[in-house]
């Protein structure tokens, strides 16, 4: 489902500086990045050390969103749910997969065609020689009644199947579901406004005495 994200190609506006659609600040905003590609770190053997595509517009992505966490190859990492809202504005919902009898309520929201899922694994395995690494995300190739096929973006050509619930949640405790608010609703709107972060976080400790937004749908109709 990755064509639904709609991902930002980067434009090439001078050399080395690309612009590149994020959303963020709660609207879609343009980044301009100068970098190249040779900004990627490699191996001795020249094997470069990030994102798995041939295709030279994906790398440029990748960079541009390392400058926008303000951050390098060194990043800490991040998560499915984040990365797809920045990437696509699709909303966030992060579900404790513990909390779930089966897969069964993942399956309904698959099959309703209105949001993208990745799963999360554990930091620890009890069992050390399982194929699916710690502490890392994999994507939804394909999600059925019988089973479901995970893509491990380090390896993208390779799909790993799952059988057994008893098994997919050995390995994995969180799942990323991102929802696209253009299929859900019919109708939108923005709001904008401006936060002053030097007189709102100053000496407030507290999330309670910081400016906040209540919304509410008086619609008799469900959407």
């Amino acid at each position: 489902r990755a064509h639904e994200l709609q991902l930002s190609i980067a434009s090439k506006n001078a050399p080395n500086t690309y612009m590149v659609n994020f959303h963020f600040n709660g609207s879609d905003s343009r980044l301009v990045c100068t970098t190249s590609v040779a900004d990627i770190p490699t191996t001795n053997t020249s094997d470069q050390l990030g994102l798995y595509s041939n295709d030279e517009n994906h790398k440029i992505l990748e960079l541009a969103y390392l400058k926008l966490k303000g951050s390098s190859y060194n990043h800490v990492g991040s998560n499915t749910a984040i990365d797809t809202f920045l990437l696509s504005g699709f909303i966030p919902e992060i579900l404790k997969i513990r909390d779930l009898p089966t897969w069964e309520k993942l399956l309904h929201f698959y099959k309703s065609g209105l949001c993208t899922i990745a799963f999360g694994t554990k930091k620890l395995f009890s069992n050390a020689s399982t194929k699916f690494i710690s502490g890392h995300d994999y994507a939804v190739h394909d999600f059925s009644d019988s089973q479901i096929s995970l893509i491990n973006p380090w390896a993208p050509d390779i799909p790993i199947e799952i059988k057994k619930w008893s098994t997919f949640i050995e390995y994995f405790d969180v799942a990323y579901v991102n929802w696209n608010s253009k299929k859900m609703f019919r109708l939108h709107e923005k709001i904008h406004f401006s936060y002053n972060a030097e007189t709102n976080n100053k000496n407030i400790r507290s999330t309670l005495n910081k400016p906040a937004f209540i919304m509410k749908n008086d619609s008799l109709s469900d959407e």
